[in-house]
């Protein structure tokens, strides 16, 4: 439901540190895995800082002011996107490859969700994917000075990264020579894709049915419930229980309402600094090294 590019990335960022999570959580599953889990964990690592740092750039450059969208503006956001929709032959191809064959190997009865939960987040980052692309036509000319030198240099980087992940890890990962491809992965990373392309494009059309989320949404759909159901009272209860609303205001559970909208609405503010988010990031950490320190101790 968001407008801005950066925030639709943004989103699309924390969902990605769900799948590594995910990796994560089944290294605990089966500790013998841990050097695979590693391993995979860095290559999805890489693949997504090179693939959303690129559209970073990319929705810079093509909401730059004085540009205008072309073709090879659209190639700009369109390459990265697709490879972090896990299109084909890129780089997201062999890093949802590779946790797709991690999640193969858990131990019963994770093989079977743990499959088919990875390809509906396929599905899920290409229908993504798409409202992004579709958002920056209507926002160009509102971003920075055109883009330079350096910043056609860094996106073109960028994609070189993506391109050795292909040629280096591909082969290797999946025991083939170089240059090979494991049968059946075009037509695997290919129907997410388009099922994904084709759920974006259906919500993108009917995006006026859908609920406007604002930005930081962790307590704005409690916050949005209660102001319904002060408008509620106010518009439909009002009339039946009295017939001055001043005197409906006056009723305690309006005034409880409008407290509880205003506490929501300072607790969201806490809950987006930075030095709170970093407090809850550090206790998390502190919290996974202590589990890991006892399920070490205990022979876990």
């Amino acid at each position: 439901t968001q407008k801005n590019p950066k925030t639709v990335l943004a989103y699309s960022s924390i969902s990605q540190m769900g799948l590594m999570t995910t990796a994560v959580g089944m290294g605990f599953l089966d500790p013998a895995a841990w050097p695979a889990v590693t391993g995979i964990i860095a290559v999805y690592a890489l693949h997504h800082g090179l693939a959303k740092g690129s559209l970073f750039l990319g929705v810079g450059m093509t909401g730059a002011r004085g540009v205008r969208l072309h073709l090879l503006f659209l190639l700009i956001l369109l390459l990265p996107a697709l490879a972090l929709a896990g299109a084909p032959l890129t780089s997201g191809t062999v890093a949802k490859k590779l946790l797709g064959g991690l999640a193969a190997a858990a131990p019963y009865p994770w093989p079977g969700p743990l499959g088919w939960l990875l390809a509906a987040s396929a599905v899920a980052t290409a229908a993504l994917m798409t409202h992004l692309l579709l958002l920056p036509w209507t926002r160009a000319g509102h971003g920075e000075h055109p883009p330079g030198v350096v910043r056609w240099i860094s996106w073109l980087a960028l994609q070189a990264g993506g391109v050795i992940i292909v040629l280096w890890v591909l082969p290797a990962g999946f025991g083939g020579s170089p240059g090979a491809v494991p049968p059946g992965l075009a037509w695997e990373s290919l129907w997410p894709l388009l099922a994904g392309v084709f759920l974006g494009w259906l919500l993108f059309r009917r995006e006026k049915m859908l609920p406007l989320v604002p930005a930081g949404d962790l307590l704005h759909p409690v916050e949005g419930l209660v102001r319904r159901w002060r408008n509620l009272q106010e518009t439909r209860l009002a009339p039946f229980l009295a017939r001055d609303i001043r005197v409906f205001h006056a009723f305690p559970w309006h005034k409880t309402l409008l407290c509880m909208e205003g506490l929501l609405k300072r607790e969201e503010s806490i809950l987006s600094r930075w030095r709170t988010a970093g407090l809850f990031f550090l206790v998390i950490l502190i919290l996974l090294v202590v589990f890991a320190a006892f399920s070490e101790a205990v022979g876990i």
